[in-house]
């Protein structure tokens, strides 16, 4: 069952709504400061052939207390943002309708706590852009997925990979920036749940 947990936690991450919705994992007995940072993102799908299609690029901004801006541009060149703020959710902008979309619960630490050693997916560690990750590998429902969580940079992973065997999906950090970024809080806008109570009804 905790197989599947992982599972869950691995697409919400490529989601963008993991930081919010880890519950039951295991966490370390120390916590570590948390450092901002900086990340440049690739979003790549392999069909079948095995031939790349780039989707899209993302740049990730976190704040050392857990507040985040994330900006994605797809391939068409239309551009997306979403905010995380701890204690309060995660919210896409909406800018045709003027409003803030919640997606999910944001908690201050999210990922950066767990300690992935000691989950069953567990593999080993490796070294993603000079930074230590722990390989976390869970399957589920005729699907796989490889996920590097990087305790450096709050746990936030640094590398993803979702397949089925004959396709797969790819997100990986391309360049890291470490410091604490500026950038503007989530527009003051109206807050609809709408999708996201839809989304949870059973």
């Amino acid at each position: 069952m905790r197989s599947k947990g992982i599972l869950a936690v691995a697409f919400l991450v490529v989601c963008l709504t993991a930081a919010g919705l880890v519950v039951g994992m295991r966490r370390s007995s120390s916590m570590r400061p948390l450092q901002g940072f900086t990340l440049h993102i690739s979003h790549t799908s392999y069909r079948s052939t095995g031939e790349p299609i780039h989707t899209s690029t993302q740049i990730r901004q976190q704040k050392s207390d857990g507040t985040w801006r994330l900006q994605t541009t797809y391939y068409n060149g239309r551009v997306d943002v979403t905010y995380g703020q701890p204690g309060r959710g995660v919210f896409a902008v909406d800018q045709q309708n003027q409003k803030l979309e919640y997606v999910s619960p944001s908690s201050a630490r999210g990922l950066a706590d767990i300690d992935w050693t000691k989950e069953p997916g567990f593999v080993g560690e490796e070294m993603i852009l000079g930074y230590k990750t722990f390989h976390i590998h869970s399957e589920g429902n005729g699907q796989y997925v490889d996920s590097y969580p990087c305790p450096a940079l709050q746990g936030y992973p640094l590398k993803v990979v979702n397949g089925n065997g004959r396709t797969k999906t790819v997100v990986e950090a391309t360049k890291v920036i470490l410091g604490e970024p500026t950038f503007e809080p989530a527009p003051d806008l109206p807050v609809s749940t709408k999708r996201y109570n839809e989304k949870i009804q059973p």
